[in-house]
């Protein structure tokens, strides 16, 4: 089982590092706005911090999520299209076993990625890093571990490469505009508050920016937790119900 997944996961990475496109927007697009933002608002500093460490934490999120949401549900999707996924079935690769290579594949990718731009912040922007690594750590595998999931229902929810890179782009946009990744959310009116806790994203910019800025060994907090369970485990759900070959 572990040499299937292994091969897969190997597999996965390069057809992923194959598509030009995909590693610029992956790779390259993310750099270019850090280096923007961090340019123009250098001399800017959010809740007590400078601009660069306080969106650092905002664009990580919104890469997991990005890369959930497009290579992921997407990739599966176009999988699906093109008959991939069935002919999967005649192998002896078991779709659980599919899924664990494609969660870690799109897990090193991200952290390829988050190592990059980390780097380019410190080395050009002096970015600091106030807390601790650990807390970092699985703060970060459960945030791929939630948007991941909602990566797979997109894929199991749609049966188009055009179907799931619409409702790929509509999560992408709608989320990332009220998330607190770039700007604070204390002007938005107070019934669009509500319905900006009840999304993702928000809540976990806010926990990788608490390990990120004060050093929190217990990031969430009780409505962060509630949040993002509730999305994982309704995510599950649908991705099992609803996903065909």
């Amino acid at each position: 089982m572990l040499k299937k997944i292994y091969i897969q996961t190997i597999t996965e990475l390069k057809i992923y590092f194959r598509d030009i496109l995909q590693v610029f927007f992956g790779f390259f697009f993310p750099i270019f706005i850090v280096i923007i933002s961090a340019s123009v608002f250098s001399g800017t500093s959010m809740d007590g911090s400078k601009y660069i460490d306080y969106i650092l934490p905002g664009i990580f999120s919104v890469l997991i999520m990005t890369t959930s949401f497009f290579t992921v549900g997407v990739t599966i999707a176009s999988y699906k299209e093109n008959l991939i996924m069935k002919k999967f079935r005649t192998t002896p690769m078991k779709l659980s076993n599919f899924f664990v290579a494609i969660v870690i594949s799109r897990i090193i990718v991200i952290v390829i990625q988050i190592a990059l731009m980390w780097i380019i912040a410190v080395l050009m922007f002096n970015a600091n890093f106030s807390g601790n690594i650990i807390a970092f750590i699985y703060t970060f595998l459960f945030a791929c571990l939630v948007f991941l999931t909602i990566g797979f229902t997109i894929a199991s929810l749609t049966k188009t490469f055009n179907a799931a890179i619409g409702v790929a782009n509509s999560f992408y946009m709608g989320l990332t505009f009220v998330s607190a990744a770039f700007y604070p959310i204390d002007s938005f009116p107070s019934t669009m508050k509500y319905v900006v806790k009840a999304l993702p994203l928000i809540h976990i910019v806010e926990s990788i920016r608490e390990v990120w800025t004060n050093g929190s060994w217990i990031p969430f907090s009780s409505i962060n937790i509630i949040v993002l369970i509730a999305w994982l485990i309704v995510g599950f759900i649908v991705s099992i119900i609803k996903f065909r070959w």
